[in-house]
């Protein structure tokens, strides 16, 4: 684990939440600087399995495998013709194997859980809409997750409400001239799943401003309570407070 990098500060912050007990504060952070829900999966793998990264290592391939079992059945589902699923898998395929991410497998980052929850966001709202509200809100949990998971995703997450509205069939006029029909049969549904992700936001709000005095998402210029402390008096590294490999 390298000085200074977000795989560190999760481990750190894991760290503190498993043997210092700091549950509520987050591992040390009254307003959340990284992503709020990961520090939380370290932590509780840390209690499971020791201090050992393997259990995370293989969280981050489940989930690549959990999302291509996903993207397959919703291609079956979809009836998409094999010549256009094999060009978006290309797609796919192409910036994460020339670009850094295929580095992160493994790495003690959120991206593959984030990902894969709002993957099976995408999926429950698809399989659901229209006839389950109970897979409405198995979706508007997981978009929650999700959103806990990379803060980020929130406009994507927001997005997914549209695969409730959308219709399937007919000509391109007669779908775009559809969605307004589609709003005034199932709004209800697409209310339902806002609300959820709306409640998600507001969780991280309240808790900022119950631990930390701030109503919000994040405050400008906040001190990174990992790294606000590198060195002693001595100028030598503080161990328990800056690299987990003394742990």
């Amino acid at each position: 684990l390298s000085n200074g990098d977000d795989w560190t500060a999760y481990q750190v912050l894991a760290f503190r939440i498993a043997v210092w007990g700091e549950w509520l504060g987050g591992g040390g952070e009254n307003i959340f600087m990284h992503q709020p829900l990961y520090r939380y999966v370290s932590a509780i793998f840390h209690y499971l399995f020791g201090k050992s990264m393997f259990a995370q290592k293989f969280l981050d391939v489940w989930c690549v495998i959990g999302a291509t079992l996903i993207i397959s059945s919703w291609i079956e589902k979809s009836k998409i013709t094999f010549n256009y699923a094999l060009l978006a898998s290309l797609l796919f395929l192409v910036p994460i194997l020339v670009g850094p991410l295929r580095h992160h497998i493994g790495r003690g980052l959120t991206e593959y859980t984030a990902m894969f929850f709002l993957m099976l966001t995408f999926w429950y709202v698809f399989s659901g809409r229209h006839v389950d509200t109970i897979k409405i809100m198995v979706a508007g949990l997981c978009g929650v997750i999700a959103y806990w998971a990379r803060q980020d995703h929130l406009l994507a997450i927001v997005a997914v409400v549209f695969f409730i509205l959308e219709p399937v069939s007919g000509s391109f006029r007669q779908i775009l001239a559809g969605y307004l029909t589609h709003l005034q049969l199932y709004w209800k549904q697409a209310i339902l799943f806002l609300v959820f992700v709306a409640t998600g936001v507001a969780l991280i709000a309240f808790r900022n401003w119950w631990v930390g005095g701030h109503f919000g998402l994040a405050v400008p210029n906040h001190p990174n309570m990992v790294f606000a402390e590198r060195f002693g008096g001595d100028g030598l590294p503080l161990p328990i407070k800056w690299q987990p490999i003394y742990y």
